[in-house]
């Protein structure tokens, strides 16, 4: 039997100006209810030197050093050590709302194998802005969630806005795919469709602050994100058809897998590079994985098929005028 209700994995690598209010929070709540994992990966700052300092104070967190091998190579490392019943993955430039991580964490005694909060988005120079609203419910498959979370845009794919049992995880040996972008995407969408019993609650306990030089907001990087999300799209739809889901939820997620490829492309902003990948993303005819469930989603099939250079180009200038700056 689990002696923690949750184990908080938080991986840290670089980010010893903000570590301190991602943690101490959370420790000085004195519950001894959480058990609390640092996974130093590798830092060259003076991370480490700071979680050393705050375990003197709090001998009870948990700190593991370990070489750098990136983000899911580090909540890997902490999945292996941790002990509670639920799994919770917090980023070492993030922090919780307190009070509303408690009420998150109310629904651990529903026995779910996943619980799915909300976030807001924080900066340092303008107010939060709170994320759009997840789709709510109790009891249900992670399949029926996502049958109507995904298509009503209802769902957000970070990790750390949820619990996950680690029985759950064990049983179905669920762990990061390591050395890419997005994992995310890859390990939730696996994790859902395999999930018999999901809850989800507008709680915005998740701060996800923005920051420019962050791996999400580093633009260099595009690239290699999209080239990432092409694996981790063939990879999650060979996992649906491997387990036999059933074909209605396959389109779902062939649908929602090629609006994660399209957004990837467009958000590459250097256009010797875009164009370099547009001759691959047209011959990839998305608009068959599309289901035309909605109106909307049918225009997007249109102009896929038959205007694809101005799709992309009106759909790069849209989320240019509607992205969240920071």
């Amino acid at each position: 039997m689990s002696i923690f209700d949750i184990s908080i994995i938080i991986p840290v690598y670089n980010t010893g100006k903000l570590v301190e209010k991602c943690l101490l929070p959370l420790l000085k709540l004195d519950d001894d209810s959480l058990e609390v994992i640092c996974v130093n990966d590798g830092s060259k700052d003076d991370s480490l030197e700071i979680l050393r300092e705050i375990n003197e104070q709090f001998p009870k967190m948990k700190i593991i050093n370990k070489e750098n091998g990136g983000l899911s190579s580090a909540r890997n490392c902490g999945l292996e050590v941790a002990t509670g019943k639920y799994i919770f993955f917090l980023d070492s430039d993030d922090w919780l709302d307190i009070e509303s991580f408690l009420s998150l964490k109310d629904y651990c005694k529903g026995d779910y194998d996943i619980i799915h909060g909300n976030f807001d988005y924080t900066y340092e120079d303008q107010d939060p802005i709170k994320n759009k609203p997840q789709y709510e419910v109790e009891g249900i498959s992670g399949q029926e969630f996502l049958n109507k979370a995904l298509l009503t845009n209802q769902f957000s794919i970070p990790v750390c806005i949820n619990l996950y049992k680690r029985s759950f995880l064990q049983d179905n040996q669920l762990k990061f795919m390591e050395g890419i972008f997005h994992e995310d995407e890859e390990f939730n969408i696996k994790a859902f469709s395999l999930a018999n019993n999901v809850a989800s609650k507008n709680i915005y306990f998740y701060q996800y602050f923005q920051r420019p030089n962050s791996i999400t907001n580093n633009a260099s990087n595009a690239e290699k994100r999209f080239l990432d999300i092409l694996k981790i799209a063939n990879e999650v739809q060979s996992y649906c058809r491997v387990h036999d889901f059933d074909s209605s939820f396959n389109k779902v997620i062939d649908t929602y897998m090629s609006l994660v490829i399209i957004s990837g492309y467009i958000r590459i902003r250097d256009k010797k590079i875009a164009d370099k990948y547009y001759s691959k993303v047209k011959s990839m005819k998305l608009y068959q994985s599309i289901t035309p469930v909605k109106l909307e989603f049918l225009v997007l099939r249109i102009m896929l098929k038959y205007c694809p250079r101005l799709f992309f180009t009106v759909y790069r200038l849209y989320f240019d005028l509607t992205s969240k700056k920071v």
